[in-house]
């Protein structure tokens, strides 16, 4: 099973993501893309861009189909990325929807 905790900043998904490995051991965690993309050495705007999260879609996307047939813990999902992305304006959600067969195929 592969279980994606998703929400707004600060409302503690990481912290249930612990609570859930701890309880289901079995369980590989994935971090939220942004950790993981500041571990492979990017660097993100002060303010926060489209262009970032965008990225963070993108790889939200690659870390779902590159976990697939695993019992999985994600710190957040393709669709945070798309909701934030919507929130910045209307031509963002034009910009997304290219992407959105593939997000909604990762689920």
């Amino acid at each position: 099973m592969r279980i994606a905790v998703s929400g707004s900043h600060a409302t503690g998904k990481s912290t249930l993501v612990s609570e859930l490995a701890r309880v289901l051991p079995r369980y590989h965690v994935v971090d939220e893309p942004y950790y993981v993309l500041l571990d492979e050495g990017h660097v993100f705007a002060s303010e926060p861009a489209a262009e970032d999260f965008e990225r963070q879609l993108e790889r939200a996307i690659a870390l779902v189909a590159d976990d697939s047939g695993r019992d999985v813990l994600f710190d957040r999902c393709p669709a945070d990325y798309c909701a934030y992305l919507a929130a910045i304006g209307p031509d963002m959600l034009r910009r997304v929807s290219a992407r959105h067969r593939r997000t909604r195929e990762s689920y």
